[in-house]
């Protein structure tokens, strides 16, 4: 999967924030783009980027593993194929790869963009890149738009 380059960290945290959670408040709890109570979710709040076809959001690294990276580049798919108009996705698929697990601490950019559609299956990539600005970790997803 070629990932598109992706805006800087500087460039990401200037865009201001994104919004917390994922459609209606079932998804409010999500670890990775909920905004918890006890602070224990990642709080990836993806958000577009004006005059291009991406969705970014700013995650400085913690708790490391390859199980958190999964995480991590999950949800920013659902907010690249979002659309208010066709309701909320579901994850159906998810096939990743990852390169190299962040360093505790490090300014990591996530960003997401679709890949087409095919009636209720949205397609969706996203990717995890380093301060290096080398993706880290990539994903090609499909998402399903639930009927009616």
């Amino acid at each position: 999967l070629a990932v598109p380059p992706a805006p800087s960290w500087d460039e990401v945290v200037a865009l201001g924030p994104g919004p917390a959670g994922w459609g209606s408040p079932s998804f409010a709890e999500c670890f990775v783009c909920g905004t918890r109570a006890d602070g224990s979710g990642l709080e990836i709040h993806a958000r577009p980027v004006p005059g291009r076809n991406l969705v970014v959001a700013a995650w400085e690294a913690h708790e490391v593993s390859a199980v958190v990276v999964w995480a991590a580049i999950d949800c920013p798919g659902a907010y690249a194929v979002g659309d208010p108009g066709r309701g909320e996705p579901v994850l159906g698929r998810m096939t990743a790869r990852v390169d190299r697990l962040p360093r505790e601490g490090e300014r990591c950019v996530v960003i997401g963009w679709p890949l087409g559609a095919d009636g209720r299956k949205l397609y969706a990539g996203t990717a995890l890149v380093g301060e290096d600005g080398d993706a880290l970790a990539r994903a090609r997803q499909v998402w399903i738009e639930p009927r009616g």
